[in-house]
């Protein structure tokens, strides 16, 4: 069973346990506000722990109002989003959201994002983005759980970047 539940900053070093190691056989680009699938195999490795530390450091910049934890039976980290929302008045920020690749396809991910609308919309926001991986699991999670493409235009579209800026209407 996994036990969704705040964690505290202090809780954050938990994270190197989370093996976000994948591979797979497609990527997406963003061209002008639609996704384009292309079929190349990739592969990203494990993160060290100061991997961990250093992107926990730039979450930090980036906000993080809110810290979920999944932890197994075990009461080990197998999954953790952070949510900012100081950003603009209607916009909430997805900053991160990470489950191990052992606890894949079990609706972890799912479950995190589940508790994290809610408490944006309590904060008084009308939509979440978030900068999404390139990789098709990640892009396909996003669709699946009613995230859309930014269209040029956007305050949070840019060109020309690895990434997918996503945004979901709450």
């Amino acid at each position: 069973m996994i036990t969704i539940r705040f964690m505290n900053e202090d809780e954050l070093g938990l994270a190197a346990d989370i093996d976000v190691s994948e591979s797979g056989s497609a990527i997406y680009q963003c061209v002008a506000g639609q996704l384009k699938r292309i079929e190349q195999t990739w592969q990203r490795a494990d993160w060290s722990a100061e991997t961990w530390q250093e992107n926990l450091a730039d979450w930090a910049f980036l906000g993080r109002d809110v810290i979920l934890g999944a932890f197994a039976d075990d009461h080990k980290l197998v999954g953790m989003a952070i949510l900012g929302y100081h950003k603009t008045a209607t916009m909430a920020q997805l900053v991160s959201i990470h489950v191990s690749r052992a606890y894949h396809r079990r609706g972890i991910g799912s479950q995190l994002l589940a508790k994290l609308v809610p408490l944006a919309r309590d904060m008084g926001k009308t939509e979440m983005y978030v900068w999404a991986t390139n990789s098709q699991a990640a892009v396909e999670f996003y669709l699946n759980q009613g995230f859309q493409p930014v269209q040029p235009g956007h305050a949070f579209y840019r060109g020309d970047i690895e990434d997918i800026p996503m945004i979901k209407m709450l």
